[in-house]
């Protein structure tokens, strides 16, 4: 299960990359606003990704959970 979490992070990096990107060149607003909400979301997901890998990474080197 480890290995998914991996692939889905770095599916969902590479499609936030991807999304930036595109927002980079000329969009209509609305297309725009459509992105940015998308590239929220990922963003939310990633973090929350890196978090618990960091929690994990915590508790297996025996650091104490701040």
């Amino acid at each position: 299960m480890a290995k998914k979490t991996a692939v889905d992070f770095e599916k969902g990096l590479a499609e936030l990359e991807a999304l930036v990107t595109r927002m980079e060149g000329e969009m209509p607003l609305e297309e725009a606003m459509t992105a940015y909400e998308e590239g929220v979301k990922l963003h939310k997901a990633l973090s929350e990704a890196l978090q618990v890998s960091e929690k994990k990474l915590k508790a297996l080197s025996g650091e104490a959970d701040a």
